[in-house]
Parts: structure tokens; C-alpha cells; sequence
């Protein structure tokens, strides 16, 4: 006995949209795969491997950082301040926050901890800033050209985040 025409079609349909599916997936894996690879891709790989770590570190940074600025003794340097830090905070701060130890008249939203910028794509930075009070913030800044952001390799719009006052934010050479 065969098979109903109808179930033959629905097989053939099925079959056929499946295919079509696993063509798009393999694309849709060559194109990540070709942008990872790509100088953009590895700096924004880097980039969110350096955001995450710094992230990781943040609550315990803000912590002492709120214990100095309640005591209003601050240390002279980064590893001073890391004393009482786990090990891994330690490890983490060092390679990625500089200190900015503040005045003592210096405000709240003054910055103590800061990273380098990190480049994204297309001008696209990112950094984290950890202030007097003890708040963390990951920055991004987003280069606007005629009055638009900058779009993203895939077309979406990228938000844009405002800074604080430049006046919070000190001068670094990080190639130091």
C-alpha cells in the first residue's frame, strides 16, 4: 500500500525547511566565525573579556573603597588599598584599575579606580569607574557623526551613554 500523495508533499515541505534551516545556522557560523577572527572581532572579545573581569572585581573594589572613604584615610597607592582584597581581586586590579587617590575635599562622584579605555569597533570605548562614594559604572562612549551614533557592523544603532563632568575624570598615560 503507498503512501498518501498529501503525506509525501508534508515530507518533502518538512525536509525542505530543514535543509534551508541547517544552510542558515552553517552562514549564520561562518560570518561569526569570519568576525571573531577579525581584528574588530578580537578587540571586542578583549574588550568584554576586560569588562567582565573588571565587573568581577567591582563589588569587593567598592567595598574598600567605601571603608576608605569612611574612615577618610586613604592610601598612597593601588596595592595599599588592596591589602585586606582576596587574592584574585589582587590579581585583577592590578592589571586592570589605576588609583586616583582624591583630596580630601574631593566630591563623591570624584573617581578613585578607573581602567584604560577599551576599543570596540568603529571609535566605540568602554572603561569602569568606581567613584569616592564606592558606586562602579562601566562608561561607553560612542562617537557621533552628524548628529547620529555610530551604527554597529550590523546595522543596529549603538546607544550612547553620557559621561560624567570631565572634571571628575584626570588625565592618564596608560602606556606607562
Amino acid at each position: 500500500m503507498s503512501k498518501p500523495q498529501g503525506t509525501k508533499i508534508a515530507l518533502i515541505i518538512s525536509l525542505s525547511i530543514l535543509g534551508l534551516i541547517i544552510v542558515g545556522v552553517i552562514i549564520v557560523v561562518i560570518m561569526v566565525a569570519n568576525f571573531m577572527g577579525s581584528d574588530m572581532g578580537k578587540k571586542m572579545t578583549s574588550t568584554i573579556s576586560n569588562l567582565s573581569q573588571a565587573e568581577a572585581v567591582s563589588p569587593e573594589l567598592c567595598n574598600l573603597v567605601k571603608e576608605h572613604n569612611a574612615s577618610g584615610k586613604w592610601p598612597e597607592t593601588l596595592e595599599d588599598l588592596l591589602a585586606s582584597a582576596t587574592a584574585e581581586t589582587k590579581r585583577i586590579a592590578k592589571g586592570l584599575f589605576k588609583y586616583i587617590k582624591p583630596a580630601k575635599d574631593a566630591p563623591d562622584e570624584a573617581i578613585v579606580l578607573k581602567t584604560e579605555s577599551w576599543d570596540m569597533f568603529q571609535g566605540i570605548t568602554n572603561h569602569v569607574e568606581i567613584t569616592k562614594a564606592g558606586d562602579a559604572r562601566v562608561i561607553q562612549v560612542t562617537p557621533i557623526k552628524n548628529g547620529k551614533a555610530e551604527t554597529s557592523p550590523f546595522g543596529l544603532a549603538v546607544p550612547t551613554f553620557n559621561r560624567i563632568s570631565p572634571a571628575f575624570l584626570p588625565e592618564f598615560n596608560f602606556s606607562a
